[in-house]
């Protein structure tokens, strides 16, 4: 399945939810929590809010099991959304969520049922105050060859080579986890593991294996290439 960028259709959502719409402008929206997401009897495609909160959630429990959807409205925006919990977000960047999220659901339902949604991918407990304060991969606009030339000094570039083996795409686990695990082998930090999480999801990688067969070679062009 390909990534949620590349998809036409998802393109606008995409974008739109990060900083829950809008990348890089989070402070207009501060200051909301949870009840602000109230439920709306709105039908889209024949189905009602109820149904397609049952959808969504079926379609995500084996991925992610204990996992809860309430369809909703955001009343400040007047407009609908939908609210995915789970635990397992606690750990993830807010794009990082969403491209779990997309990946989990079946093309039809996207593409017939969630488009127009604003997308909410929150920990258990989490305000959507705290989930827009998250960084994003925008923040580190400008710092890319840094955060590149970090992680080369580091070697580990290399170490994550010699992890994943001569076969990237059969040892991925379909996450940053052994990205994660070699940076913290080489006592990077946690903001250095952040900002090279925010580097690689900044140029389209969202696993190990792209790290290493789509994103190694996209840094390591000449500026200005």
């Amino acid at each position: 399945m390909r990534d949620a960028q590349d998809l036409p259709w998802v393109q606008p959502l995409y974008h739109r939810h990060n900083a829950l719409s809008y990348y890089g402008t989070p402070t207009p929206f501060y200051g909301l929590t949870p009840t602000d997401c109230r439920g709306h009897s709105s039908i889209m495609g024949g189905k009602s809010k109820d149904d397609l909160a049952s959808k969504v959630s079926a379609a995500l429990a084996e991925t992610y099991p204990g996992v809860t959807v309430e369809v909703g409205r955001i009343e400040r925006w007047d407009r609908p959304c939908i609210t995915v919990r789970w635990a397992g977000f606690a750990d993830l960047l807010p794009e990082e969520r969403f491209q779990r999220v997309v990946k989990a659901l079946p093309d039809k339902l996207r593409k017939a049922a969630l488009s127009g949604y604003i997308w909410l991918e929150l920990a258990p407990g989490e305000s959507i105050d705290a989930f827009l304060k998250h960084p994003r991969s925008e923040d580190i606009a400008g710092k890319e060859r840094e955060i590149h030339n970090h992680l080369k000094k580091l070697g580990f570039y290399e170490a994550l080579a010699s992890t994943m083996g001569g076969s990237p795409k059969t040892s991925c686990g379909g996450d940053f986890g052994q990205s994660i695990a070699t940076l913290r082998d080489r006592k990077a930090t946690a903001a250095k593991q952040r900002d090279a999480r925010l580097l690689f999801i900044r140029h389209g990688a969202f696993c190990d294996c792209q790290v290493l067969e789509t994103i190694l070679p996209e840094l390591e062009k000449p500026i200005g290439r």
